[in-house]
């Protein structure tokens, strides 16, 4: 009996506390650790017992009970340890849920102790929304917890969002204790908690939803209305849409000082409905309503709903100062459906680049592989401010998991290209102002050198961060920081023990590279030398540098280089200076103009 016993018990009760215990823990540690312990420390532990237990019936072979004493003696020790490691497994899972990193797959196809119930439903307690949310979510893939009373008190939580998804959960639940409370959630001033409410008890109650709201609420009759349109359109029979297209079209076509708040409502009840739905088609009028408000509720709404019918218009509003953040969060709601449109968006020359400088920093905020590979397969782009707001997209990746990013990552050819640019710039620097030159090659820093001079301090700068940025991609991104900081602090101790851990990390080749550009002990002409064999050219005079800048595709460095060549009266640059364009703004215009009166002007002028 105590032999079966002990294996039935071994495989159910037994098995499944232990699993439990790996509940909190990451699944990229449980992956590293599990296997070692399933095979090496059980079995160690069962051979070790075993031992233990033939030494003990060897030496009281005569007396069977000194073994049953010494079983006693441990139990009490053992008690003790698991009280500890119970303990333990609460704080870790306390924190992991404050965290939100506790795997909500992983708790589906766990069978939850009332511990681990417990300590989620204490977690619902004095959090803010998103921790709320994430633990409702806990409980939501969990049905079988979705009675638990933490649940009724987050009914008066501050957050519209944490009401509608508890009262949810509680109606899927079948609780039909809460109806008094549910009935005055229908004057609630949200319109998705008011729309739950009504789900409720129409749902428990029988009662009818028109009549619900007339009596029990005093708003205005476009917030009833848009109530029963997202209940009807949620219960998704066929014959109640007639009638909620129906109140839909009174509420968008109204002429009233109401109108506004009317398609406000509307916008946000068409993000209500699950899709697909005949009635989302009215959104696209209110993406291009004129009111700002308007516009704002239905970019929410086209992100919930998720439609690539609507990205085109959503992905344009990033244009708009005004609608930047809701389109941007709509884009998010997105998720890997806007991905592909993104990509497209990002590498297409047509689209006006202010807009494009915008999106890497949506992707970054849809942390999947998808967004992660667009970002690197964007990474080579012709303006430098485009590249660098696509690497530090990447970088913001990184961050978050390095996991997303390609297992193969190609960025040789790029660090060589922004290394020759690095490179190119201290030649071109030096030509025109070789005292600067020598300071940038020491200290990195052109303060108080001419206009010119400055402009490529700063162009040297946002390359030298952009080749860390990418380094940080292929290297530990502390590690990489660190050097980062040092080099750029200006203190020679730091700066040696920066390139000391640069030394260590990258391949010797990458560090040669790199040294001749970041020891601070290398003198510029050792340094131009180098960037003369790496470059496979070099400038050899200010006239010549100038004329690099003229044909730049940075507007700022050309205005710099124009007006360099004007002040310092350069004739033998008029020509080429008078067949430029004049297309990079009215900062190029203005200061061509200026340059080209001065070199026309007389010499006595």
């Amino acid at each position: 009996i105590m032999r079966g016993t002990h294996s039935l018990l071994r495989y159910s009760v037994d098995k499944s506390s232990a699993e439990l215990l790996y509940l909190p823990i990451p699944p990229e540690v449980k992956s590293q650790v599990k296997s070692f312990i399933d095979t090496f420390t059980w079995r160690s532990a069962d051979g070790i017992g075993g031992v233990v237990l033939l030494i003990s019936i060897l030496a009281f072979k005569d007396r069977p009970g000194y073994v049953s004493a010494i079983i006693l003696v441990l139990l009490p020790v053992w008690i003790l340890v698991v009280f500890a490691v119970r303990r333990e497994y609460l704080n870790v899972l306390r924190r992991a849920i404050e965290r939100r990193t506790l795997d909500p797959e992983r708790l589906a196809a766990s069978f939850l102790d009332s511990t681990t119930t417990e300590v989620l439903a204490t977690g619902l307690e004095h959090v803010g929304e998103q921790q709320a949310l994430y633990g409702l979510s806990l409980f939501e893939i969990g049905r079988h917890l979705a009675w638990h009373p933490a649940l009724r008190r987050l009914l008066e939580h501050p957050s519209p969002a944490v009401r509608q998804r508890a009262l949810r959960l509680l109606s899927e639940a079948g609780d039909r204790g809460i109806v008094p409370r549910a009935e005055k959630m229908l004057a609630d001033t949200s319109l998705e908690v008011r729309t739950e409410a009504l789900h409720y008890l129409v749902t428990h109650t029988g009662r009818d939803p028109l009549e619900l709201l007339t009596s029990a609420t005093e708003f205005p009759d476009y917030a009833i209305q848009g109530s029963v349109v997202a209940y009807l359109a949620r219960t998704g029979e066929p014959g109640h849409m007639p009638a909620a297209l129906l109140m839909l079209e009174s509420m968008l076509t109204r002429s009233d000082e109401a109108a506004p708040l009317a398609r406000e409502q509307a916008a946000v009840v068409l993000g209500l409905i699950p899709p697909p739905s005949e009635l989302h088609a009215k959104l696209m009028g209110l993406l291009r309503d004129p009111e700002r408000d308007v516009v704002e509720q239905a970019l929410l709404a086209a992100g919930r709903i998720r439609s690539r019918d609507f990205l085109p218009v959503v992905i344009e509003k990033l244009s708009d100062p005004d609608l930047k953040a809701p389109a941007r969060a709509a884009l998010v709601l997105y998720g890997d459906r806007a991905v592909g449109t993104l990509k497209d968006y990002l590498n297409d020359p047509d689209v006006p680049l202010p807009l494009r400088k915008v999106l890497p920093e949506v992707l970054a905020q849809i942390p999947t592989p998808e967004s992660a590979a667009v970002l690197t397969e964007s990474l080579i782009q012709s303006d430098p401010g485009l590249r660098y707001d696509v690497l530090k997209a990447l970088n913001k990746l990184c961050r978050r998991d390095r996991k997303l990013l390609p297992e193969v990552l190609e960025f040789a050819d790029m660090l060589d290209a922004e290394l020759m640019g690095y490179y190119r710039s201290l030649q071109i620097l030096a030509a025109i102002d070789p005292q600067a030159g020598a300071k940038a090659a020491v200290a990195g820093s052109v303060d108080g050198a001419t206009l010119v001079a400055r402009a490529l301090g700063e162009r040297m700068e946002r390359e030298f961060e952009r080749i860390f940025r990418l380094l940080a991609l292929l290297y530990p991104a502390r590690d990489v920081y660190n050097a980062y900081v040092g080099l750029t602090s200006h203190r020679p101790q730091l700066q040696a023990n920066a390139l000391e851990v640069l030394e260590h990390m990258l391949k010797p080749d990458l560090y040669k590279r790199l040294a001749n550009s970041l020891d601070p002990e290398i003198k510029l002409p050792e340094k131009l030398r180098f960037a003369e064999r790496f470059c496979h050219t070099k400038v050899e005079s200010a006239p010549q540098a100038l004329r690099i800048l003229l044909h730049s595709g940075d507007n700022w460095l050309r205005a710099c280089a124009i007006f360099a060549i004007g002040k310092l009266n350069l004739v033998e640059l008029s020509d080429e200076l008078r067949a430029q364009p004049r297309d990079g703004g009215e900062l190029v215009a203005e200061t061509w103009a200026w340059a080209m009166r001065r070199l026309e002007a007389p010499p006595a002028s």
